[in-house]
């Protein structure tokens, strides 16, 4: 019988389903059998767990068929890829993707700046270089946070935890050690709490002849109040001007719906500061 490996990184790479989607599953093949095959990487499963944890609790015989591949680098950007196409991302997990997939390609390719590596990947992902770069920073971030507790990790990804992107941003340049555990710690225990306001770099620079702290406060709100209209005006404009040059120049529906959850995402950081 074939030995067959888990392996956690590429397992972790995948968005866990939620119980009602496994039982689902789990029916499916008990009924029917594990009708589509494992897909593995020397013995190692690199897409299919759920389907062999279950076709192994009520011995369901299985199926695999062998890729090969030059390094775990480009088994984890043949997950990334495969994942993006096939799932309903969150905005969380899609911008988690990019991330990791640049991250990934950094590693692998003779040309290790930045700039090269952010540009290509903006034109695959049809975003620009600098949401790959915010990307990137937010999965150093959000693994940080699941080296202190793998289910907050889960639940940022999921878009349960109520954590904007703009706060992992935040978090990722000046956050620190004790930071990011204590957000770990609150969001693994349903305790984190969104900031009472959330504010762009803007916002931090207030006059200092203020009469007092309450007068702090009052110009604060105003000026959030201000920027996040601005913020909203912008995001839309932006994403108006974008799908107008796409349906001119091609309408490629793929490229249109990446578009769609780009902005999905931007609604989800606006909606999240307003108090």
């Amino acid at each position: 019988m074939q030995e067959i490996i888990i392996d956690a990184e590429f397992k972790n790479l995948l968005p866990p389903l939620d119980e009602k989607t496994y039982a689902l599953l789990e029916e499916s093949l008990v009924q029917y059998g594990c009708v589509y095959p494992l897909i593995l990487w020397e013995n190692t499963i690199i897409d299919g767990h759920n389907r062999y944890e279950i076709s192994q609790k009520h011995n369901i015989p299985i199926n695999t068929v062998t890729k090969e591949f030059d390094s775990r680098e480009q088994v984890i950007i043949w997950i990334i890829s495969t994942q993006i196409a096939r799932r309903n991302l969150t905005p969380m997990q899609l911008s988690y993707y990019r991330g990791l997939h640049y991250h990934t390609d950094k590693r692998i390719i003779t040309d290790k700046t930045a700039e090269p590596v952010s540009k290509r990947l903006a034109e695959h992902y049809n975003v620009s270089s600098k949401t790959i770069e915010r990307d990137a920073r937010l999965v150093e971030v959000i693994d940080a946070i699941g080296d202190n507790s793998t289910e907050a990790k889960q639940e940022i990804l999921s878009g349960r935890a109520g954590i904007t992107r703009q706060h992992l941003r935040e978090l990722a340049s000046g956050g620190s050690e004790e930071d990011i555990k204590n957000i770990a710690v609150n969001i693994k225990e349903g305790t984190f709490e969104k900031p009472g306001r959330t504010v762009t770099a803007e916002l931090v620079e207030l006059p200092d002849d203020l009469p007092d702290e309450s007068g702090k406060e009052e110009q604060s709100e105003i000026k959030s109040k201000k920027f996040l209209k601005r913020d909203i005006i912008k995001t839309a404009e932006e994403f108006s001007a974008d799908v107008r040059l796409l349906i001119k120049n091609s309408g490629d529906t793929e490229v249109l719906k990446t578009m769609i959850r780009e902005q999905i995402g931007k609604l989800e950081d606006l909606y999240l500061r307003i108090r």
